[in-house]
This record gives structure tokens, sequence and C-alpha cells, in this order.
């Protein structure tokens, strides 16, 4: 997560949570990824417990879900950041392709050449894909754990 500029993001924490679970159930991650909200769900009743409310699950659920596409986008825009820069950076040519959608992160260059750094990054809504993030971060996380 340090790579891609979200280790301090209030999602990391989140995603943290969410790779521990997925480490748990490692056969089934291995065969199919599970669903968003089933682990979003876990981690919300690991967090708040099983006795709590539903409601308060929920609203846990949604600000987790919030916190971890907000932690996504940065990590988008620090890419951009990067490419804009040198095509070449080490950590672009690593992780841009592998967690987003190349398009959304050339889209998202433009827009910051075009305004040369003038737009705030609120104003860039790019489009996430948060199940091929969380589950390449979970292959990558497992890949290091065996080195």
């Amino acid at each position: 997560m340090k790579e891609l500029s979200i280790n301090s993001e209030s999602g990391s924490a989140d995603l943290l949570d969410i790779l521990r679970i997925l480490e748990r159930n490692q056969e089934r991650a291995e065969t199919e990824f599970p669903i968003l909200k089933s682990l979003f769900q876990q981690v919300a009743e690991e967090r708040l417990g099983t006795a709590k409310k539903e409601t308060e699950i929920a609203k846990e659920v949604k600000a987790m879900e919030a916190r971890i596409r907000r932690a996504i986008i940065r990590a988008m825009h620090y890419m951009a950041y990067l490419g804009s820069d040198d095509f070449h950076n080490i950590n672009f040519e690593n992780y841009a392709h592998r967690y987003f959608d190349l398009e959304e992160i050339h889209r998202l260059i433009k827009e910051m050449k075009k305004s040369k750094g003038a737009v705030k990054s609120s104003e860039m809504n790019p489009r996430v894909q948060m199940r091929k993030f969380i589950s390449n971060l979970y292959e990558d996380a497992r890949m290091m754990a065996m080195e």
C-alpha cells in the first residue's frame, strides 16, 4: 500500500482487515473470489460484534465501502501522477495496469496535463473497480508472504 501511496488513508485499515479475512478463508478465495459485500459484512461484524443491530452493521459496511473507494481513487490519482511524469516509472509499470483500468488512468493523466495540475482530485471522478483492486492486492500480499 505504501507503493500505491495509500498506507495512511483511512481505507487502508479496512483493506488490511479484508486481506486478513481472505487469508483465513484462503482455500475459498483461491477458487472463487468472494462477493465484496460479504467481505465488508464480515469485517463490520468482527469490528462491531455480531450482537450489534443490523442497521449499525449496515452503516459500517457503507462507510467502509466509501473509505475503500476513496483510498482506491487516491491510488489512481497517484498512479496517474507517476504516469504523467514518466510512463517508465517502476511503480507505474508494476501497478497501473494490474490494479486499475488503464483507460481511466490515461484519462486522469490527460485531465492532469490539460489542467496543469490545477484540478482538485475530487473534480476528477474515475470509475473504480474495487473487486479488481482488492483481488490483485490479495494476490500480491500472498506472493510477498511467500518470499
